[in-house]
């Protein structure tokens, strides 16, 4: 589906809290659960809700459908452009699919596109989700508190499509990656107590996180990996193939950090 840059001009209000939360409510999600605190405040904020009276579901994966609900329960408590959208983004009983409202409501504001969607129970990839949150945010709710360089999270290319979103949302301390070096996984899917913890820290920059990504340490592809491996063998025995390998990667290992042109230079 296709996302639109968020554009307000309008003062971002504060979030109401809606519900109120007991502690334990959810039993897969008990005080000493890592998700509790971004379980309550979606929970507080009417933004997640369980998935029964006493599940939460941290584990399972969220759905294109259920992602665009939220997104446009984040985009109109932040927005709140029409007072009477309000049962509109909250669901409207007897509506068949139960997510078509959500779905015109993101077409009808303008961040969200889902023409090309087929099968809208299939979960969503973390670089979607990442897309349509920050499209579903107003740009003053996010500003930077963190230091990104471009090309420095691992997995996410700058030419990728969720690139803009996905940096945002690290420097705003709204993601903060899956490891040290800020590995993001954007083509796998996303779990329910990850999505409560990236909504709920765009809710409340309370609970937004600082960092610093470690810079990921250079990984030469083992010599049993090398795409022109068949080619080489045919003019070098094992022996001589390891001396040769051993050769290059004293020819590499400093030029890792540079750009690819660097590199090439470098070697040539």
């Amino acid at each position: 589906f296709a996302l639109a840059a968020p554009a307000f001009a309008a003062a971002v209000p504060a979030f109401d809290k809606v519900n109120a939360y007991t502690p334990g409510q959810f039993a897969d999600v008990p005080a000493s659960s890592r998700w509790a605190a971004n379980v309550q405040a979606v929970y507080e904020f009417g933004l997640m809700g369980g998935v029964t009276a006493t599940a939460f579901d941290t584990e399972g994966n969220l759905t294109i459908a259920q992602a665009a609900a939220m997104a446009c329960r984040l985009h109109h408590a932040y927005c709140r452009l029409d007072p009477d959208l309000t049962e509109m983004v909250y669901g409207q009983p007897g509506v068949s699919p139960w997510y078509k409202p959500y779905i015109d409501y993101a077409a009808a504001h303008e961040f969200a596109s889902f023409d090309g969607v087929d099968n809208y129970n299939a979960p969503i990839t973390r670089g979607d989700f990442a897309g349509l949150m920050w499209a579903a945010a107003p740009p003053e709710v996010l500003p930077a508190i963190n230091s990104v360089e471009e090309g420095s999270i691992p997995d996410v290319p700058v030419s990728s499509y969720y690139a803009e979103p996905v940096y945002a949302l690290y420097r705003a301390g709204i993601l903060t990656g899956n490891d040290a070096y800020g590995t993001y996984t954007p083509d796998s899917t996303i779990s329910r107590g990850a999505v409560a913890a990236i909504i709920s820290r765009i809710a409340d920059p309370a609970l937004r996180r600082t960092f610093a990504l470690e810079k990921q340490p250079f990984r030469p592809v083992p010599m049993g990996e090398l795409a022109n491996l068949k080619s080489l063998r045919k003019n070098a025995n094992d022996e001589e193939l390891a001396r040769a390998y051993a050769e290059a990667l004293k020819i590499v290992t400093p030029l890792a950090d540079l750009t690819r042109e660097e590199q090439l230079y470098g070697i040539a």
